[in-house]
């Protein structure tokens, strides 16, 4: 049996540590002050990402235009998936009072779903996860939660799918412009089918195009500038594990732009992510090599003096693609040669960087380059002014470049919860 002078001892103890206990929830509810209202920044750039709808649906928060103003930070990144529709993952993140305190939600948009169906379901979703945070301010005592019991929310499984997961789509269409002087049309049409699994993907996509233009350079003088194109494009991939997938592309191809009559391309190819493909929304580094066999008939004699060849040629790229709440950014390096020929080859860079360097100040770069030393198909001959003017054919080039640069500098009120649509925006 403990002494009374014992238990008053452990009493005391007991009461300290209490009082330490409390004393330290004080501080720290001191340092970091749960808000009355949650302040809230997305970055949301799909085509279900209706930030107007979004400000004007979900009122029970402060909706902030700058990250660094925001208690809570919503990333949302989009892949898309195998069915032809759209796959959101958005990323909650905590910061001050609700520092640690995060979660990850998906969004998938079916190709059927009209932008208005998009819009509803990506707001639902943002509505869903902000409600965690909502719920520790003064708001929660204005939300209220509600369930359509006539919502459909089964799992449907692959046996309920008559197309065992086929998607199909066709795509038919033209343009015309016309005035005094110049006149032109095109007209156009795709078809693609896939099927997408988590061990396979299939896919096959057909593009063709004619395009006219009619120019009166004086009253007995027209140009016209005729391009026509037919292309085909096959992908096999099987998965491999987390890191790994093998697979091969194949393409058949005719243009009047690129001179070819017949162009078949066949490459198998390895590739490996250093990240988990799970993780493909916010971070990739891929190392991707191929070599396959090139068949070519071209429609005039080329600057080699062929009308058509074989040839073997291998490609290796890297590319590093990250998604985070600071920024973006993408680079990625690719090399191809022909094996027989190592010197008529072809390398390319290409690199795009978007951050908030300080709050309201946003820094974007992006630019390309690539050194050419792969033309075979250039036929002889000098292009004639109206080629090179109306763009009829591929001219010779020692290397491509491009790029751009730019920032973006935003001061004022932190707020953008109000939307006024009148005269447009």
């Amino acid at each position: 049996m403990i002494e009374s002078a014992s238990f008053a001892r452990v009493l005391r103890a007991l009461a300290l540590i209490s009082v330490a206990a409390l004393h330290a929830a004080g501080a720290a509810s001191a340092q970091e002050p749960i808000p009355s209202r949650v302040r809230v920044f997305i970055e949301c750039n799909g085509d279900a990402c209706d930030t107007d709808h979004l400000r004007s649906q979900i009122v029970y928060v402060d909706w902030v235009r700058d990250r660094m103003d925001g208690d809570v930070q919503i990333l949302v990144t989009e892949e898309s998936t195998g069915a032809g529709g759209e796959r959101y993952d958005l990323a909650f993140a905590g910061r001050g009072a609700f520092e640690g305190v995060s979660d990850t939600l998906r969004y998938t948009r079916n190709p059927t779903d009209t932008d208005g169906e998009a819009r509803d379901g990506m707001t639902r979703t943002v509505a869903a996860g902000l409600v965690r945070y909502a719920a520790r301010t003064q708001a929660l005592r204005g939300i209220e939660i509600d369930f359509d019991e006539d919502a459909d929310v089964r799992e449907v499984s692959s046996e309920d799918d008559p197309w065992n997961r086929w998607v199909f789509r066709t795509s038919i269409g033209g343009s015309v412009a016309a005035e005094d002087r110049a006149n032109e049309f095109s007209f156009r049409g795709d078809q693609s089918m896939g099927r997408v699994t988590e061990g396979s993907k299939l896919a096959l996509n057909l593009a063709w195009r004619h395009d006219e233009s009619n120019f009166d350079t004086s009253d007995t003088t027209t140009i016209t500038s005729i391009t026509r194109s037919f292309r085909t494009d096959g992908l096999v991939v099987w998965s491999l594990g987390s890191h790994w997938g093998v697979g091969a592309r194949g393409s058949v191809e005719r243009s009047t732009f690129r001179n070819y009559d017949l162009a078949l391309r066949l490459t198998p190819a390895i590739e490996f992510n250093v990240f988990p493909y799970e993780e493909s929304t916010r971070r990739q580094l891929r190392i991707l090599g191929a070599v396959g066999p090139e068949w070519y008939d071209y429609t005039e004699e080329t600057i080699y003096l062929k009308t058509g060849e074989r040839r073997l040629r291998s490609a290796l790229s890297v590319s590093l693609d990250v998604t985070e709440p600071w920024g973006e950014a993408l680079v990625a390096v690719e090399g191809a040669t022909y094996l027989d020929r190592l010197h008529q080859s072809r390398i390319e860079g290409y690199g795009f960087f978007e951050f908030q360097v300080v709050r309201g100040l946003g820094l974007f770069v992006e630019g390309s380059v690539a050194r050419v030393r792969d033309q075979l198909n250039l036929p002889r001959g000098d292009a004639t002014p109206e080629e090179v003017l109306l763009r009829q054919r591929e001219l010779k080039t020692d290397f491509e470049l491009g790029g751009r640069i730019g920032v973006n500098f935003t001061f004022g009120s932190v707020f953008s919860d109000v939307v006024n649509s009148r005269f447009g925006g």
